[in-house]
């Protein structure tokens, strides 16, 4: 995975540091509303994150740089969603945070002298990968130990990640946004030009392209499907201990104030 690649161990670094956000969400498992106190946390740390870094932008005359890539869109959702609690739709942006979260760490897997090498400014560096790991274990909290999902709700994430792929779309076409801030990640995906940054000494044949959307498709579905399941099992898990089923029953209130799990008696 790491072959070839000069920064090898910070791309182990990478996984490393993945592999213990899901240590920290199997950890919670027990605990729903601590779980909804943390991933609410990180929603209200990234609002006030993404919120100074596009005033900033704007106060330094770079009126294009807005949010255009799948993972800054991403922010903005789950962060909006979590922190004003709109409750019947927030499936849709834990997913969107989830899916962030995994095209960052996989990609710095599979190349992570992609990512050091293209460094722009080492400060932009860490906050990326502090941004990625934080929202993928806010959703991930959400997921696995603090919401209940219904797979009524599947059209709500394949309907949001359908508009963030087109609004990107759009800016790319119409804008001068790629031309001057290099083409968005989620436009490199869908046109495979990923590709070519990811493995930049490989000659690519038609049949890679083939194999690479095939590949693509198969983890989409299996990443919604994946989502409900590890839901699923996350509720039903807590039901069997007796455990409040979900951590959004948190009064306003109780978010910033801690108290102790409110548990169901084991019969």
């Amino acid at each position: 995975m790491f072959g070839g690649n000069q920064f090898w161990w910070v791309g182990l670094m990478m996984m490393a540091i993945f592999i213990s956000m899901n240590i920290i969400v199997f950890a919670l498992r027990n605990h729903p509303r601590i779980s909804y106190r943390v991933a609410y946390f990180i929603a209200f740390y990234l609002l006030l994150n993404k919120v100074a870094e596009y005033i900033a932008y704007q106060a330094l005359g770079e009126h294009l740089r807005l949010p255009v890539e799948f993972s800054a869109l991403s922010y903005f959702a789950f962060a909006i969603f979590v922190v004003f609690r709109f409750g019947k739709a927030d499936s849709f942006p834990a997913f969107c945070a989830v899916l962030t979260g995994l095209i960052f760490t996989i990609s710095f897997w599979v190349s992570p002298d992609s990512f050091i090498l293209d460094m722009d400014h080492p400060f932009l560096f860490i906050n990326s990968v502090l941004n990625h790991h934080l929202v993928y274990l806010g959703g991930m909290l959400m997921l696995a130990n603090a919401r209940k999902y219904s797979w009524k709700q599947c059209w709500q994430p394949v309907l949001g990640v359908g508009i963030f792929v087109g609004y990107s779309w759009l800016f790319h076409s119409l804008s001068a946004y790629s031309s001057i801030y290099g083409k968005p990640i989620i436009i490199q995906i869908c046109d495979a030009s990923i590709l070519a940054w990811l493995f930049k000494d490989m000659q690519i044949s038609p049949g890679v392209y083939v194999a690479y959307y095939l590949l693509v498709v198969a983890l989409l579905v299996g990443l919604f499907v994946g989502f409900y399941a590890l839901n699923r099992w996350g509720v039903r898990y807590r039901s069997r201990r007796g455990i409040d089923e979900d951590g959004y029953c948190l009064h306003w209130k109780e978010v910033f104030c801690a108290k102790k799990s409110q548990k169901i008696e084991e019969k």
